[in-house]
């Protein structure tokens, strides 16, 4: 990272963090701070989408319901996550939006990028690359920090990685809802 604006800022808020003062990070040029914008910065990067998003890590109900409403009007969402019983529910809510979703057991991989990737080879493409977690905590307490960037190489690398990990994966498949006949139906 070069750019002399996200530079200073990140050495500000080292800096006061170090020293224990207070700061509002401030967003130089790309930079997304948790808890100062990265709400609304990760909201723009998916509301802004006019073709495509690939998606690792989520589970803030705001981000799963963005990338929900993406997947809505037409929007190519994929989403590369851990299968977890923890996720039933954001993973379903996205499959009934119409995202595409593909999972991968603890054991085989541990998802711990977070990434939403929009618009990749199009005039409008960019990438969000942090530390922010996309959870409820990660984007409102903590002191996390991300950027935005539409740096070609950087792009083509995460594309990469993340168009194989979706194909890699399992494809979620909702599970149907069991009925009270199934509950006490007889298997003799």
């Amino acid at each position: 990272m070069t750019d002399p604006a996200d530079v200073a800022a990140i050495e500000a808020v080292f800096d006061a963090d170090f020293a224990g003062t207070a700061i509002t990070p401030p967003t130089g040029d790309n930079l997304v701070w948790s808890p100062t914008n990265s709400e609304s910065a990760l909201l723009g990067v998916i509301n802004g989408a006019k073709a495509s998003l690939l998606v690792e890590e989520m589970s803030d109900s705001t981000i799963v319901s963005a990338l929900g409403g993406a997947a809505a009007r037409g929007i190519d969402v994929r989403v590369v996550m851990e299968d977890s019983s923890s996720y039933q529910t954001e993973f379903a809510t996205l499959v009934d939006d119409g995202a595409k979703v593909a999972t991968y057991a603890h054991a085989a991989i541990y998802i711990h990028a977070k990434v939403i990737l929009a618009d990749y080879g199009t005039s409008s493409s960019q990438v969000f690359i942090g530390s922010e977690n996309f959870s409820r905590a990660s984007l409102t307490e903590n002191r996390e920090l991300g950027l935005v960037t539409t740096d070609p190489g950087i792009m083509a690398s995460i594309h990469t990685t993340l168009t194989s990990d979706f194909s890699d994966g399992a494809t979620y498949q909702v599970a149907a809802p069991t009925t009270p006949a199934d509950a006490g139906a007889s298997t003799d």
